[in-house]
């Protein structure tokens, strides 16, 4: 069974809980005008409010997403939040070591039928956002 996600306070997550970030060649300048290295980091978030009634399910298939991300190859690490508000939401924040990695997760059969349970559970008009670093 895999390892159950915690779910944690927006803004509470602690810093040593990041990984590193990757060293990857990269041919541009760096924001010190440094050329050469260039850390790369890839972040997914998800934030969606549960339909009435589906709360605990909701949260359910949401910490089924993020054990199951937390798996694939290249994700660093794998969250799920909620803030101290009453707004009902619930975040996910997944980080991958790239881009590709994300995307082979996002596209394996396990995560797309997570994905669609998740729509189904949830209240239109959720976010899904993705960032890198620069």
């Amino acid at each position: 069974m895999p390892e159950q996600v915690p779910v944690q306070h927006f803004g509470l997550v602690p810093k040593s809980s990041f990984p590193a970030p990757v060293l990857v060649p990269y041919s541009g300048d760096d924001l010190t005008g440094n050329r050469g290295i260039h850390t790369v980091t890839y972040i997914r978030i998800s934030i969606a409010r549960p339909n009435h009634g589906s709360e605990k399910r909701f949260e359910e298939i949401m910490r089924a997403l993020a054990s199951a991300c937390a798996e694939q190859e290249g994700c660093e690490k794998a969250y799920i939040l909620k803030p101290h508000d009453d707004s009902g939401e619930i975040a996910r924040i997944t980080i991958y070591k790239d881009e590709h990695s994300a995307e082979q997760s996002a596209n394996s059969d396990r995560i797309l039928a997570l994905r669609s349970e998740m729509h189904l559970a949830c209240q239109p008009g959720h976010t899904e956002r993705a960032f890198f670093s620069i």
